[in-house]
């Protein structure tokens, strides 16, 4: 009876030592998989901020570009159509195209017929 009682307590001891190696490695598992999860994620917030970087000095040279009294004029005039004191602006049109004349109305292009007005005129109609 001594000996069974030493028995159970060994196969008691071996499964609680199974049990916490078992605890252990899962643990284990799930901190490297977290650890290998986060470094990934951290590469590409890397990534992005030098992305964002390149973006921003990029437009940190657009931005000082634009800053002169030379490229807003020209903003002005090209945007804008804005002209200084005793300029006139000139508009070129493309060839083909004639420059509406004012006073003149635009001809009036032929609106189709709905649907139910053919089939009136498809059925009605001689």
């Amino acid at each position: 009876m001594a000996r069974a009682t030493t028995t159970i307590k060994q196969r008691a001891m071996l499964a609680f030592i199974i049990a916490g190696i078992l605890f252990v490695a899962i643990s284990a598992t799930r901190l490297t998989y977290r650890h290998w999860t986060l470094k990934s994620d951290l590469s590409a917030v890397e990534q992005e901020i030098a992305e964002l970087e390149q973006e921003r000095e990029k437009l940190s040279g657009t931005l000082a570009a634009l800053d002169t009294v030379e490229t807003i004029e020209r903003q002005a005039r090209e945007v804008l159509n804005l002209q200084r004191k005793g300029e006139q602006v000139v508009i070129l049109l493309p060839t083909g195209e004639e420059a509406p004349v004012e006073g003149v109305a635009a001809p009036v292009e032929a609106i189709e017929p709905t649907n139910p007005v053919k089939w009136w005129a498809y059925f009605f109609a001689q």
